[in-house]
């Protein structure tokens, strides 16, 4: 499997809301102008009903795409870590690289192990 799969979480702080939205809108702006038809093949994000909680399910070709989305959107995550509490899982081989960008993170990785393919 080349591919990596992300799933970020984003607990929402009170009042943050407004805020949450906005940073989300940018950051699919920005990937959608620099980076779709490139490294990045899925980005969507949800959030439920009471806009409390975000998912963000996100595919990328390689460990070299999501440093790339780390890089483009260092910003933008950034604020959106202030006005919530972050988690991940990583899905799929990662570089050394990526392995050391997201050390500090909440961020599980699981290696592949097989399947569809």
């Amino acid at each position: 499997m080349s591919n990596i799969q992300l799933t970020a979480r984003f607990k929402i702080h009170p009042d943050k809301l407004e805020r949450f939205k906005s940073l989300s809108q940018e950051s699919i702006q920005i990937v959608n102008k620099k980076e779709k038809g490139h490294g990045t093949l899925q980005y969507d994000w949800f959030i439920t009903a009471d806009g409390s909680e975000c998912v963000v399910h996100e595919t990328f070709r390689d460990s070299d795409a999501i440093l790339t989305h780390m890089q483009n959107l260092g910003p933008q995550l950034g604020s959106l870590m202030e006005i919530s509490d972050f988690s991940a899982e990583l899905c799929g081989d990662a570089s050394p690289q990526l392995q050391e960008a997201v050390k500090g993170l909440d961020v599980v990785s699981y290696a592949y192990v097989g399947g569809m393919g």
